[in-house]
């Protein structure tokens, strides 16, 4: 409610432009004015304390990322801000996982938000140096409410890609290690009881009399019962590392349906036994249709799909380069049936589709899916 009586106080009551309009306006150009000067102190401040993020390539991603938030404070004053959206937080979680991969630990992403804050505090206070003290404390209020939302939502959304990454990079490590320990324990342990166990045949069969002795009856059965176990040792080890998910059945589709162009990359991050196999049925088949109508309608070169698994939410992403439609009037004709049933069965998930699409211009649908229920329990596996 207080943003809405900040929103109503910049208009007169006959709508005309008033005052704060004006002062807003002023402001709004004073601190885009400064962008490039709030960047440059920025960067002088982070090299001054050795930060990892103010050297190549860190330092391109981390300008992007402080552009985007200089830019929704600027938005902030002269009009109604709102909340990044997925795509933001779809960028924001990559290069989470970027500087995972990379060993930059959180900790310099967190201190370069202090950092830009108080760089961008004595701009935004310099903006307001010529501006009514009331209006101008209205004005300050909206910009760091926008700029604590606006870095808060990118952190925290890098800080997930952060953490994805990690227990990605353990599940794969175990699952690794399980193979190793398959391969050695075949590869040595059961092809030596193997054969010791021949050996014992042929003993078995040489007994002058035909009748071979109590111990050594025992020493067969024993190592039967030691070499079935290990059998059931390595199957249980091999079964229980995933040999397909969502990347390799999306492919498989793609091949079965003798897709050509366009070219499809498909990219998928964390883990998928943090979803129920009734769940990764309903999200393969939600991205099986989103790539069917890409490849039957787009007329596109080439379509990125990209899927973020986290321990509590899904988002992906299918993104082409083709000619694009007119979105609101689609799906308001009742004919995209391809589309109707998509944005149905990720609501029945508890999620939300959302389709960016202009004639020319390529289409992008981003889904953000929750988990409702808690994980790990039975059933999922």
């Amino acid at each position: 409610m207080a943003d809405d009586q900040e929103s109503r106080d910049v208009t007169a009551s006959d709508g005309s432009p008033n005052r704060e309009t004006s002062y807003a306006a002023q402001m709004a150009e004073s601190l885009e004015a400064s962008r490039k000067a709030v960047l440059h102190a920025y960067r002088e401040a982070l090299q001054a304390e050795g930060s990892a993020l103010c050297k190549s390539p860190h330092w391109e991603e981390c300008e992007s990322q402080a552009n985007a938030i200089i830019s929704d404070c600027i938005s902030s004053v002269e009009r109604d801000w709102k909340r990044p959206d997925e795509r933001a937080r779809i960028k924001s979680m990559e290069l989470g996982r970027r500087r995972a991969f990379d060993g930059v630990h959180p900790a310099y992403s967190f201190h370069a938000c202090t950092v830009l804050f108080e760089v961008f505090l004595e701009h935004a206070h310099r903006a307001a140096l010529h501006i009514p003290g009331d209006i101008a404390d209205q004005l300050l209020v909206r910009v760091m409410r926008a700029y604590n939302s606006s870095a808060d939502f990118r952190v925290q959304s890098a800080m997930q890609g952060y953490d994805t990454f990690l227990l990605m990079k353990v599940r794969n490590a175990n699952s690794d290690d399980r193979l190793q320990l398959a391969r050695d324990i075949h590869d040595h342990l059961g092809s030596s009881l193997a054969m010791t166990l021949r050996c014992l045949e042929l003993h078995e069969a040489q007994e002058l009399d035909g009748v071979p002795g109590k111990r050594l009856r025992d020493a067969y059965s024993s190592i039967q019962e030691v070499l079935l176990y290990t059998r059931k040792l390595v199957g249980d080890l091999r079964v229980s590392t995933p040999r397909a998910g969502l990347e390799a059945s999306l492919k498989e589709f793609l091949v079965n349906a003798h897709y050509v162009s366009p070219k499809a990359r498909i990219t998928v991050s964390g883990d998928e036994k943090w979803m129920d196999r009734k769940f990764r049925g309903e999200l393969f088949v939600v991205l099986r249709e989103c790539l069917r109508n890409t490849f039957n309608y787009a007329k596109a070169s080439l379509v990125n799909v990209a899927i973020d698994i986290a321990p509590h939410e899904i988002n992906a992403s299918v993104e082409d380069d083709g000619e694009g439609f007119d979105v609101a009037a689609v799906l308001g004709s009742g004919t995209a049936s391809g589309l109707s049933s998509v944005r149905e069965r990720v609501a029945e998930l508890g999620g939300r589709a959302r389709w960016t699409s202009a004639p020319g211009r390529g289409t992008r649908v981003v889904f953000h899916i929750p988990y409702t229920r808690p994980l790990g329990g039975a059933g999922h596996r």
